[in-house]
């Protein structure tokens, strides 16, 4: 599908001031939810978690948490969720900033691990971790660009695919030059 044929419809802000949409997003929906798009028929596809009780709106992949498994499972590459971004103004200021950022990430996940695996005080978004752990390996959330890098390169190909970034760029490019050292 060609990203560029469709209308995109933020409902907020986006996320880096220095972004400039295409001409083919529509900004007039920002503050409303995608359950009143829905109703109103303003929307005919969302992407993200949407929570609508209608028969008539259903996910286009059932079973999304198996399917990425089995995309896992055919590629070797199990979807990045979320990521840390520092503004490079930032980091020329706080030259450190990044480097104790990551350590004190990598601690508190350290602790979160040996917490799911001692199985205490589990909520359903641990049970969900402890899931992908069983498919994916031991550390469901891996640090670092040698880690990440199959993932990384990836998105990077389908972001260049989708028309999303003007060229490709290597993980190290990505990644604060102080924490590639850290992996």
């Amino acid at each position: 599908m060609d990203l560029r044929k469709i209308t995109w419809a933020p409902t907020n802000d986006e996320h880096v001031t220095e972004f400039r949409a295409p001409s083919n997003v529509d900004y007039r929906f920002r503050g409303k939810t995608m359950a009143e798009l829905f109703a109103a028929g303003a929307v005919d596809a969302a992407v993200g978690d949407i929570k609508i009780d209608s028969p008539e709106i259903q996910p286009l992949i059932p079973n999304a948490r198996e399917a990425g498994f089995k995309y896992f499972r055919k590629t070797g590459v199990y979807p990045i969720n979320h990521t840390v971004v520092i503004a490079n103004s930032v980091i020329e200021a706080e030259p450190g900033v990044a480097e104790e950022l990551f350590l004190a990430f990598r601690a508190a996940k350290c602790a979160y691990l040996a917490r799911l695996r001692a199985g205490i005080d589990l909520v359903a978004a641990d049970h969900a971790a402890i899931e992908v752990s069983r498919v994916v390996g031991d550390d469901p959330f891996p640090f670092g660009v040698e880690a990440n890098r199959k993932p990384v390169d990836t998105l990077v190909r389908f972001a260049l695919d989708q028309h999303i970034i003007p060229e490709p760029y290597a993980p190290e490019e990505l990644f604060a030059a102080s924490t590639l050292k850290l992996e």
